[in-house]
């Protein structure tokens, strides 16, 4: 078990690591070229202000994406549909209400920042949690159909 929580603990470093070195690739790109795809300067504007949500983003996901891949390499699916959908439907109402209120699209880009905080949030929840994987009793029981 030390050991599976070890390897967890480097993906989950390397992760973030690969995860910060998009992130500051995307800012520099964002921040100092704006115009390399476009000449629009209402888009370039545009770009300039999602750049902090997009790189917080990309910081999350490859963290995200790890964490629940030990939870569904855990069989831990139950979890993970249940946590998945309350996630979607918080950010579903969201970007809703955000629509509603005219939000800007830099906002619809912290929504989805949130979205993945949700999703890390629950896998580290239930990876350090009494009925995770790491417990003293071990991986939870595959569903049966």
């Amino acid at each position: 078990m030390q050991k599976a929580r070890r390897l967890l603990l480097a993906l989950t470093l390397v992760a973030a690591l690969l995860g910060a070195v998009e992130a500051a690739a995307a800012l520099l790109i964002s921040l100092c070229m704006p115009s390399l795809f476009t000449a629009d300067p209402a888009v370039v504007a545009q770009i300039v202000r999602i750049s902090p949500a997009l790189a917080v983003s990309l910081v999350l996901n490859p963290i995200v994406l790890s964490s629940e891949g030990a939870l569904l390499a855990s069989r831990d699916v139950a979890y993970m549909a249940s946590t998945m959908t309350v996630a979607m439907l918080i950010g579903a109402l969201l970007l809703r209400a955000a629509q509603h209120w005219g939000l800007s699209l830099a906002g619809n880009w912290w929504i989805l920042v949130l979205f993945n905080s949700m999703r890390l949030t629950a896998a580290a929840m239930r990876l350090t949690s009494r009925q995770g994987i790491f417990s003293k009793g071990g991986l939870p029981q595959p569903m049966h159909a």
